[in-house]
């Protein structure tokens, strides 16, 4: 079932294919900050969700779902799936499954993939991780930045000079100061502080501690990505360290592993990262952003607080934007 996903959602070729549909959610993105605009701030965290959400349920079924649903109850989450299978199937019975082609790039979902190999798969969990893993990254991102307005201005240069008038797909990787922005985020943010358990199929000895068989095993990512003896300033938030530098996150380099490692690390990185590029993108792109009550930066809590493996923010972000004219500075 991973092997399926990889191939049919999650490959390059399949991520491409779903360009167009985060160029619409992303212009949906854009428009919802622009309409919540407000002097108290606005909370940044429930749209980014929204745009994260629609993303991967596009790209996974077809049409966006609204997954918050699926983490209360279990009846609701029976009741949404089989509506998305029973969907797809009468398209097929009358031979209008929505299928399209663009050169050789198929917009299939992964349902009409499954359906088409009859196979069953748990999906829900796959979808909620993505959905809020792909958030709190954004929203770390943007709270870095506002605690460090020097980054801020960087990032938003940078992508004022790639782009003229609107954010594209094809320019995000000429953003080499975003990359890096990214990349500190995920160092002292890490989606989950702690991997997914391992287990150890051998007895061992690691660092003088004998490690029995199928033990459990839990990889603390966040300590790692914060351990002085690989990173100077290790608590600093530094999106220079990653400027020429060929550490990266996909499990060569020991130090940095928000994603894991090997056969078992996170098959949607290059899903999820390109969703986070172009909601950063964006934001940085058209709008400049301001701390409500007159707050500076250095009064931004930036406090971490542990819940269901994941790191989020104790205080709830809130910002103030700025939409910004197109052609100006």
């Amino acid at each position: 079932m991973r092997k399926l996903c990889v191939v049919e959602l999650l490959s390059a070729r399949r991520v491409l294919s779903f360009r167009p549909h985060r160029m619409e959610e992303a212009s949906k993105l854009v428009a919802a900050i622009s309409r919540s605009s407000s002097h108290e701030g606005v909370r940044l965290k429930p749209i980014l969700g929204t745009f994260a959400n629609a993303v991967v349920c596009r790209a996974a079924f077809g049409k966006p779902l609204k997954l918050v649903a699926l983490l209360d109850d279990a009846m609701v989450t029976d009741s949404l799936l089989d509506e998305v299978i029973n969907d797809h199937m009468a398209k097929r019975r009358t031979n209008s499954t929505a299928k399209a082609t663009d050169g050789d790039q198929t917009t299939e979902d992964l349902v009409d993939v499954l359906l088409n190999l009859q196979k069953n798969m748990y999906v829900q969990d796959m979808f909620l991780a993505g959905t809020d893993t792909t958030t709190r990254t954004i929203e770390w991102a943007m709270a870095e930045m506002m605690k460090n307005p020097s980054a801020m201005q960087k990032a938003q240069t940078e992508a004022r000079s790639v782009f003229s008038d609107n954010v594209t797909e094809e320019g995000l990787h000429e953003l080499e100061y975003l990359d890096a922005v990214i990349k500190e985020t995920l160092r002292l943010h890490p989606p989950g502080p702690f991997l997914i358990p391992r287990e150890s199929r051998e007895e061992a000895n690691v660092g003088g501690f004998d490690i029995p068989v199928r033990s459990q095993v839990l990889v603390n990512v966040w300590a790692i990505g914060r351990d002085p003896r690989y990173w100077n300033e290790a608590d600093k938030f530094s999106p220079e360290r990653f400027l020429n530098s060929t550490t990266d996150y996909r499990g060569a380099h020991f130090q940095f592993l928000p994603f894991g490692a090997g056969r078992r690390m996170c098959p949607g990185i290059q899903f999820g990262m390109v969703v986070v590029q172009l909601a950063l993108a964006n934001l940085l792109f058209h709008f400049d952003w301001k701390l409500p009550n007159e707050m500076k930066p250095e009064d931004l809590d930036l406090t971490e607080e542990f819940s269901d493996n994941a790191l989020k923010m104790r205080e709830t972000l809130l910002l103030i934007p700025v939409a910004r004219r197109i052609g100006s500075p």
